[in-house]
């Protein structure tokens, strides 16, 4: 198969969608593990990150092989994507292992609870990265026009938001983390940073050109038709 580039990336690609597929099943796991205090859950979500760290590895090093034979425009192109997209979602989940985790662990440590409020705020920010998660994977893998343009309009949303000082999710998680933090036993735990880390992480992923312009990646990426 790597004699044959173009098999070569396509089988390629058929793994980056079994990583994406991985990784999103770390970052669904992981509002059920602050909403339920789960442990075994936690050790579960740090082995899924062990095996996806296993699997990027295997498709670099894969990808390397491929490099190593001629590779067209188009193939190349494809290469520097693909290389990318998985970097960037081994980068997803080091965050919800090496981050989230270690909250999620201070929390049940502690047995602290998250206000009905502050835990509503989580659940909602947590369904916003997980879709933008998803919508990126269905981009990279149809090229769908009508997908792409969200991906456009969406992140032109949040910067817009950000840029204004709009962003009142975590209004009261922040009011609660910000007493815990006040007080001598407090477990000092702090998603809102933690989830906004890991949002931009997820807005990495939906570029895979890593340009700073999506739109730009996007009119490369897909063909415009008048």
């Amino acid at each position: 198969v790597l004699d044959s580039p173009a098999e070569a990336l396509a089988c390629a690609l058929r793994e980056t969608l079994n990583l994406g597929d991985k990784v999103a099943d770390m970052l669904r796991q992981t509002i059920d593990v602050f909403e339920r205090n789960d442990p075994k859950a936690v050790k579960a979500i740090e082995q899924a990150d062990d095996s996806v760290d296993r699997l990027y590895e295997a498709i670099k090093l894969y990808l390397i092989q491929t490099s190593r034979t001629d590779l067209g425009e188009e193939e190349s192109r494809r290469y520097v994507e693909i290389l990318t997209f998985t970097t960037n979602l081994e980068h997803v989940g080091d965050i919800v292992d090496k981050n989230l985790m270690e909250l999620a662990a201070k929390k049940i440590k502690n047995r602290y609870a998250f206000s009905p409020e502050g835990l509503a705020e989580l659940k909602e920010f947590h369904a916003r990265v997980l879709e933008n998660l998803r919508l990126a994977l269905n981009v990279f893998t149809t090229r769908d026009l009508a997908l792409a343009r969200r991906l456009v309009a969406e992140k032109t949303a949040m910067r817009e938001a950000e840029a204004g000082g709009a962003h009142p999710v975590f209004d009261q998680l922040e009011k609660e983390t910000d007493l815990l933090t006040l007080q001598p036993s407090g477990v000092g735990l702090d998603p809102p940073p933690w989830l906004l880390a890991l949002e931009e992480e997820v807005m990495r992923v939906r570029d895979p050109l890593g340009r700073h312009d999506v739109r730009s990646a996007l009119q490369s990426a897909i063909p415009v038709t008048a």
